[in-house]
């Protein structure tokens, strides 16, 4: 596909101090990196649908999801820059490379790593930045990536929720591994967290609300606090009554780790 020029930016523009496209691994703690709040609508729904993406769909993201062309990928770093939203590309690229990893468990790894740090880079930084893009380049940027979501289940149409009606609830969430250190160590307790939701139950940043485990790294405390993190970032939540539309908010999820092993689930 042609890629249109990128009109440089005037030398001493804002637009030069701006970061592009994330080079090499972010170390961005997890507290922060699902801590930090996703607002984009549009690129919330981008990475969940890459992340709960099906078998099939994982196979053609795999092989021809994105562009991999080196001319998009500069042009979409120029818009980022231009946009100013390197800070904003570089925490949902790097939550959803987590993401991903977690949800895509069988995948191979080195072929999955050079997708995350390729063409779903480009397409996560094309659509945060796509107001500054030309069509064909996003169009490249995009090509092959879900952008729509036929199960979502918020409806548009229906009336706002009210009192005890105004609650999200979990659509689908995938289980936490138990992590080893806690298993050897006999390690029981839950973590909860306050996963903050948009309109449409896209999850814009998670907290933790409450650790009962023990935090001992020789126990796997840590790891299990971690785990938890991703599994709610990672989760999809609809309205909890179907004919009505839950104001964005808060949804209180838990984590139990037992000798029965892991739940997640909502909680109060």
């Amino acid at each position: 596909m042609p890629v249109a020029a990128q009109t440089p930016a005037p030398a001493g523009s804002a637009a030069r101090q701006c970061d592009g496209l994330p080079k090499g691994n972010a170390n961005i703690s997890s507290l922060k990196l699902f801590g930090y709040p996703i607002d984009d609508a549009s690129l919330l729904l981008l990475m969940q649908n890459v992340v709960h993406a099906g078998p099939a769909d994982r196979k053609a993201l795999l092989d021809s999801g994105g562009s991999r062309d080196p001319k998009v990928r500069e042009q979409v770093d120029a818009a980022v820059r231009s946009a100013c939203v390197g800070e904003l590309v570089r925490y949902a690229s790097l939550r959803a490379a987590v993401e991903t990893g977690f949800q895509w468990e069988t995948a191979d790894d080195a072929r999955l790593e050079a997708f995350v740090n390729g063409p779903l880079l480009v397409a996560i930084g094309a659509e945060a930045a796509r107001n500054a893009l030309p069509d064909d380049v996003l169009a490249a940027a995009l090509h092959g990536i879900p952008l729509d979501d036929p199960g979502l289940s918020v409806n548009p149409g229906n009336p706002p929720c009210t009192g005890a009606d105004n609650a999200w609830a979990i659509r689908d969430a995938k289980e936490p591994l138990y992590p080893k250190a806690a298993l050897k160590a006999g390690e029981i307790g839950s973590v909860k967290l306050n996963v903050v939701v948009d309109s449409s139950g896209f999850v814009r940043y998670v907290k933790v609300r409450q650790v009962d485990v023990d935090l001992d790294p020789a126990k796997g405390g840590g790891e299990m606090v971690y785990v938890s993190l991703v599994a709610a970032a990672a989760a999809r939540f609809r309205p909890g009554k179907s004919t009505c539309t839950p104001a964005p908010g808060l949804a209180i999820v838990k984590v139990d780790f037992s000798y029965n092993g892991v739940a997640i689930g909502e909680s109060i």
